[in-house]
């Protein structure tokens, strides 16, 4: 289609009942949004974000440039969460009560933020810095991957970048 209208707008917009499983991907059609979806969730992406919001169920978001931002209500601990970008932030929000492991792993430069108090596992860990005071949050200076529980520890969540920061946020 060259009408100027396709050009200047190409976003497709679905509407699904709540309990319906996607798989979605796109090269260079801009981000990927996925919103209230409780089924399992695949999204990939080449050249753009992925932003995923108040979804319940399995989420595997991968994007190669571009931020994957994720943001849940409530876990369910029997579905794998798995974020990762190669160029670009990894930004989790998570219920204050949420217990999770999270498996971390950046590659190139960049550090893990986090609102919550996280028990990690020291062994890859250079530097851990409390800066609650001046940002709120503790900041990791990391070797390879950082595994970390988070309130005792729950069902495994994976998040990777190359480049990249991971940011692990309270819900408020």
């Amino acid at each position: 289609i060259n009408s100027p209208a396709w050009k200047a707008d190409n976003s497709l917009v679905l509407r699904v009942p709540l309990n319906t499983s996607l798989r979605l991907n796109t090269v260079n059609g801009g981000g990927i949004r996925v919103e209230n979806v409780n089924g399992e969730i695949e999204a990939a992406n080449v050249n753009g974000d992925i932003v995923i919001s108040r979804a319940l169920g399995a989420v595997a978001a991968h994007t190669v440039n571009g931020k994957v931002t994720a943001a849940f209500a409530r876990l369910d601990p029997k579905k794998p969460l798995s974020l990762v970008s190669f160029n670009g932030d990894v930004d989790l929000t998570l219920p204050a009560e949420a217990k999770a492991t999270l498996k971390m792993s950046i590659n190139n430069e960049g550090e893990i933020y986090s609102d919550f108090e996280l028990d990690v596992e020291t062994e890859n860990v250079r530097q851990v810095d409390d800066e609650r005071e001046r940002h709120g949050r503790y900041r990791l200076n990391i070797e390879k991957t950082v595994v970390a529980k988070l309130n005792g520890g729950g069902p495994e969540i994976i998040l990777n970048t190359f480049n990249g920061d991971i940011l692990v946020r309270k819900a408020k």
